[in-house]
């Protein structure tokens, strides 16, 4: 995982998205069917990106120890040992646990049973996680499923690439001053050429992109009625080498990434 195991899912970002969701909301007696993405679906979308890149970091949930069992190999210092690897692990980033399964393949893509730092260039991870965290504001639910391709593994390689895709689903209730809105969105992410320079812990992402088509369906109950919104997004983040990087929504509505928070800001214009 590129700047290794994160931290647990910001509540910050569900308290931010209280005071978004709000906003655009009222009460009604009828369900409605945005034609368009208006500014406050557009924060939420944006939000909810940041939210599952904090929770699973970047590019995939596969830590760099399990590329090699010394930091040295990720240095381009060689090592003739191969090195045991186990091929299914967990590991627990916050409130969000991940099991995944690893495989190791040579430049002829033959599985291999161990890595071996001369010749394993391939890392093929697949991988689940599930996770909650809770707000004074309410609590969010996590469910991820993803497979991705890691070229660039050897000792003698100094940059990782990593291709894959991500189905996320994620849910939370949120209470304010006139009710509380439920909120489901399901993700579905793709990951093309991110570049990660070695050691992974030490450099951000320079550069590659992540797509996610997102679904969200939102019900907003308050005692004067209710009302169900549902809209879709594509949410696109572009990695510059920086843990700034730009968040574009429907290619319209612009912001700003913190990788090593989730924060999401609107950018400047």
């Amino acid at each position: 995982m590129s700047r290794s195991v994160r931290r647990a899912l910001a509540p910050c970002i569900l308290i931010a998205l209280v005071a978004l969701v709000m906003s655009g909301c009222s009460a009604a007696t009828k369900a409605t069917q945005p034609q368009s993405l208006n500014s406050t679906e557009s924060n939420e979308a944006a939000g909810q990106v940041g939210i599952l890149m904090y929770a699973a970091g970047t590019p995939n949930a596969a830590p760099s120890s399990l590329v090699a069992g010394r930091a040295s190999l990720f240095a381009g210092q060689p090592d003739t040992r191969p090195q045991v690897v186990a091929a299914e692990t967990t590991i627990t980033n916050g409130n969000v646990t991940w099991t995944l399964a690893v495989h190791w393949f040579d430049a002829a893509d033959q599985v291999q049973a161990i890595y071996d730092p001369l010749t394993t260039v391939r890392m093929h991870t697949d991988s689940r996680g599930t996770g909650s965290v809770t707000t004074t504001n309410g609590s969010a639910t996590l469910g991820a499923a993803g497979s991705f391709d890691t070229r660039g593994v050897e000792a003698a390689q100094t940059e990782l690439t990593t291709n894959g895709t991500q189905a996320d689903t994620l849910s939370y209730t949120l209470q304010g001053p006139s009710g509380s809105i439920t909120v489901l969105g399901l993700c579905d992410g793709v990951l093309t050429n991110v570049v990660e320079t070695k050691p992974v812990a030490a450099h951000y992402p320079s550069s590659g992109m992540g797509t996610w088509l997102i679904d969200v369906t939102r019900h907003f109950e308050a005692g004067a009625g209710s009302v169900v919104e549902h809209y879709t997004a594509t949410v696109v983040v572009t990695f510059n080498g920086t843990h700034l990087v730009p968040l574009v929504v429907n290619n319209t509505y612009h912001y700003t990434l913190d990788l090593d928070t989730g924060h999401v800001t609107q950018a400047v214009s």
